[in-house]
């Protein structure tokens, strides 16, 4: 297990310096910047994700439950506002919330094909 919270934990600190990077950032416009938060905000859920279905593989329900909720306080206390879901973005109608959505989309295929390399280089035997 303690290889899995290490993937989650390094994941959500890497990440969240990214977001913090990127936002203190001025040679990036607000609306790019919106849309780069969303990308990497899906990386994040999509990697997060997809290491906690190994959790729950292998450690079960009980520990997975308390590793989701630990994740969706971090989402709703480190994400400032920002959210995973592309309905909102989708109901806007507008030509930044269709680059926002795509952007999610890019990082969660993205997430994806990171998290199988990571599982690729067999760090430990549950991957």
């Amino acid at each position: 297990m303690l290889s899995s919270l290490s993937i989650i934990i390094s994941h959500i600190l890497l990440l969240h310096l990214a977001r913090k990077a990127l936002k203190n950032s001025t040679k990036v416009s607000e609306s790019v910047k919106d849309v780069l938060l969303c990308g990497i905000c899906a990386f994040e859920l999509g990697c997060v994700a997809l290491e906690q279905g190994v959790i729950m593989e292998q450690y079960g329900l009980a520990i997975w439950a308390v590793s989701l909720i630990l994740v969706v306080i971090w989402q709703v206390a480190g994400w400032d506002g920002v959210s995973p879901s592309p309905m909102g973005h989708i109901l806007e109608g507008s030509t930044l919330g269709f680059l926002r959505v795509g952007f999610m989309l890019v990082g969660s295929l993205l997430s994806y094909r990171h998290m199988t390399t990571i599982w690729t280089a067999e760090l430990t035997g549950l991957h």
